[in-house]
């Protein structure tokens, strides 16, 4: 009779990335939202990215305190996305220091921002604004206050992200 063998066996399961979509408009407009859904969809699935939930609002870009961004914050927090798939950045926020510091927080927490026509909203032209160029250039830790100098101001915890945002 054979002795009985100890084998470890080594499985790795691969999955495809997890996408979140993210759609906005200022103004009521269900066409524009419709378009940058099936937009965002049909890149998502063009990449083969798994899209686990869909955020689709009107309201202003020029607050970070809004509904559509506490559910995306939400789902950050709990897990459920690694890449974020937006039509451009001024759907995200029209202000450039918050927009910053909120794709900084979501890479800080393994979430790639994607904007699928590589429209930052100026003419850097990448598609991947997480993974390198502008938010290495730009010094989060600091934004402009009211008077026009530099604050300090940087939540650098969920919870001070939860509050900043409104979440």
């Amino acid at each position: 009779m054979d002795k009985p063998r100890n084998v470890a066996v080594y499985m790795r399961v691969a999955r495809a990335p997890r996408a979140w979509i993210y759609c906005r408009t200022a103004e009521p407009n269900a066409f524009a939202l419709r378009r940058q859904q099936e937009e965002l969809t049909a890149f998502a699935r063009d990449n083969h990215y798994e899209v686990v939930g869909c955020t689709a609002k009107q309201e202003t870009g020029t607050t970070m305190v809004r509904s559509g961004m506490a559910e995306i914050t939400n789902a950050v927090l709990r897990g459920e996305m690694d890449i974020l798939l937006v039509l451009n950045a001024t759907r995200l926020g029209r202000d450039i220091w918050n927009t910053l510091e909120y794709v900084g927080w979501l890479r800080k927490h393994n979430v790639t921002v994607n904007f699928p026509t590589g429209k930052w909203g100026g003419s850097c032209g990448q598609s991947r604004l997480c993974r390198a160029g502008p938010l290495d250039e730009f010094p989060l830790s600091h934004k402009a206050d009211a008077g026009g100098g530099l604050s300090k101001e940087r939540p650098t915890t969920a919870s001070g992200i939860r509050k900043k945002f409104g979440v």
